[in-house]
């Protein structure tokens, strides 16, 4: 863990809400801006680690953050790198399954210089970027979370690229932490699209029901691709998770269809990513085990 983080909060304090109910939290992508040739690019392990990292700390916060890749694959190139600030919030305007209220967007920045002792360097690590609302294009604020040497556990000796990236990637759950408490600063006072129109109901007028939707044996990864279509079912008209930290990723899901309908949608949607689960209800309690992954994967 770090002995301790310089963070440069702009416009913004490090107050920030960890109560935020579902219907509060704004809906929000974690971006990473590599548009600079110095900063860590777009699809390197240490990238996606930190992107994972970051948005699993905002969830834990109160956030809905939603998978780019998931909500983005049907429209757009994702082997794009070197992606500038404003293509960001340009894709994230265009995304329809979830109304996507705020882009955080990060660069990484890594840089090693030789310490006074022969054969040590010392590793100097920051991370920036901003915070932007989509509805209205107002940037809340910039933050940069900074490491200087001894805030970092030293380098290996004779650590080139490849071991300076890996290194780095190791550090990605104090990073989101540090990460995490500046970016919840600012979205604090986004007002989320969902609170302020009527909830959908998908095309049935019925009440509503609450179930509790059990997924088990499926990764981090798969869940973040299965989270926004779950909105997409018909009768869809609110869900949250229940506990960020449970390993069996748990779902409160409010919809206006009945039980068979909800199982019949969780299958089809399954069949389509080619995943074979078991699922089965109980009065108000639906579980999903994974069986087999996609052959592909």
């Amino acid at each position: 863990m770090f002995k301790t983080a310089r963070a440069a909060i702009i416009a913004a304090t490090l107050a920030f809400a960890p109560g935020l109910h579902a219907a509060e939290a704004p809906n929000l992508l974690v971006m990473g801006e590599d548009s600079d040739l110095d900063t860590i690019q777009r699809h390197t392990q240490v990238f996606d680690r930190v992107t994972e990292a970051i948005s699993g700390e905002l969830r834990a916060r109160g956030f809905a953050v939603y998978d780019e890749t998931a909500v983005t694959m049907e429209f757009y190139d994702l082997s794009r790198v070197r992606r500038s600030d404003a293509e960001l919030i340009s894709l994230a305007k265009t995304v329809q399954i979830v109304p996507v209220d705020a882009v955080a967007s990060f660069q990484i920045h890594v840089s090693v210089k030789d310490s006074p002792y022969e054969g040590i360097q010392d590793l100097r690590l920051r991370v920036s970027g901003r915070v932007v609302n989509v509805h209205t294009g107002l940037s809340l604020g910039g933050y940069e979370v900074s490491y200087q040497p001894g805030d970092l556990p030293p380098l290996p000796l004779n650590c080139r690229r490849p071991c300076l990236v890996g290194f780095v990637g190791d550090q990605a759950a104090p990073i989101a932490r540090d990460v995490g408490a500046a970016l919840a600063a600012q979205l604090a006072g986004v007002e989320p699209a969902h609170a302020r129109a009527p909830r959908p109901n998908n095309g049935c007028d019925g009440a509503s029901n609450t179930f509790t939707l059990t997924f088990k044996d499926f990764s981090p990864e798969e869940m973040a691709r299965v989270d926004p279509v779950l909105s997409a079912f018909h009768g869809y008209v609110h869900h949250q998770r229940l506990d960020p930290d449970n390993p069996q990723s748990a779902y409160g899901y409010e919809t206006c269809a009945d039980t068979a309908r909800l199982a019949r949608n969780l299958r089809a949607m399954f069949e389509q990513s080619g995943t074979t689960v078991w699922i089965e209800s109980e009065g108000q309690e639906v579980f999903i085990a994974k069986i087999a992954a996609p052959a592909s994967q």
